[in-house]
């Protein structure tokens, strides 16, 4: 999860939304493995926001 949490800071730091996006997605499906669904809820919802925006349809 370390290196997720990295890609969504660089990701960030360089405005790159889809690269964001896909950190988000990552690190949610990661905490819904672990069992922990809030967390994993609050990382899916910022990825759908994202790709709404964006238009990332997949």
């Amino acid at each position: 999860m370390e290196y997720q949490q990295q890609h969504l800071a660089i990701a960030r730091e360089i405005k790159d939304r889809q690269s964001e996006g896909k950190a988000l997605g990552n690190l949610g499906l990661a905490y819904h493995n672990l069992g922990d669904y809030a967390k994993a809820i609050e990382y899916t919802q910022q990825w759908l926001a994202i790709a709404r925006e964006i238009k990332d349809r997949q």
